[in-house]
């Protein structure tokens, strides 16, 4: 006859009641990693359950809807950003300092394929985005440019970061092929789907305007087209420096300068006095 258990030990306390139930499968950050891997242009609900190998209702457990999935998505690639930090002396540092959180920006949405269109359709701004706009607001501030002008150049800075892809949102998957002499197959200005898909986001929008260049002149002919052309062949991202430095330029000569006058009260109503 086997002996029988001996009774379970409480010299360390009571003994253990196993826990009912399964463990969750997948947990709030392993659904952000997958969604960011999954990418903001292909980001649906179904791709990251797929990536993951969980069913749509293990994954609503975690996100109840797309929205709240790409909003901690988008949360992650802004806080995870090597945005400068503020400078020591804000005075003669706060152009370089802006300069250089525009392009982190402008790196950030070229990385990150739709990212741009997300951030632009959010009903709140990333806090980590907000802090980056803060920090920038307070740097110029402290090199003497008044509150509403400090609110104002960030503001514009982070537009002029974020427009450029936001022409990408209607790309196509691929370039459809323009329309050109020979048969198709033999063309050297198309782009192929694979290497279109590994093209950076400025990349892909340069491609499409030469494209419309090569069968279009939408300048006219004499030293506008020239330059037009000039700058739709060169990187894109050189045009892009080209803005940040002329929007810079401007903003330096508001500094110091008293805020503007409140601008005019919205006209009344029609019918009222």
């Amino acid at each position: 006859m086997a002996a029988a258990s001996p009774p379970p030990s409480r010299r360390n306390g009571p003994a253990q009641t196993p826990r009912l139930g399964r463990p969750p499968l997948i947990d709030r950050a392993t659904v952000v990693a997958a969604a960011v891997d999954v990418g903001f242009e292909a980001l649906t609900a179904t791709a990251v359950a797929g990536r993951l190998g969980v069913g749509l209702s293990t994954l609503y457990r975690v996100f109840p809807n797309r929205t709240a999935l790409a909003a901690a998505a988008v949360e992650q690639v802004v806080a995870s950003q090597d945005w400068p930090p503020a400078p020591q002396h804000a005075g003669p540092g706060w152009r370089a300092f802006l300069a250089h959180t525009t392009w982190a920006a402008w790196n950030l949405y070229d990385r990150h394929p739709g990212l741009a269109a997300e951030v632009a359709s959010l009903a709140f701004a990333p806090p980590s985005l907000v802090a980056v706009a803060q920090r920038s607001i307070e740097v110029l501030v402290d090199a003497g440019f008044a509150a509403r002008d400090a609110l104002l150049i960030v503001d514009m800075a982070g537009e002029l970061a974020l427009g450029p892809f936001l022409l990408a949102r209607d790309l196509p998957a691929a370039p459809a092929p323009a329309p050109g002499p020979g048969p198709v197959s033999d063309r050297e200005d198309l782009v192929e789907g694979p290497i279109w898909q590994s093209m950076s986001v400025l990349d892909r929008v340069a491609t499409q305007r030469r494209q419309l260049l090569s069968t279009t002149n939408p300048v006219g002919d004499g030293p506008v087209h020239d330059v037009f052309a000039a700058v739709i062949h060169d990187d894109p991202r050189h045009w892009l420096q080209a803005k940040l430095d002329l929007f810079l330029d401007a903003a330096t000569v508001r500094r110091g300068m008293s805020p503007p006058v409140t601008p005019p009260a919205a006209p009344a109503a029609r019918g009222q006095p």
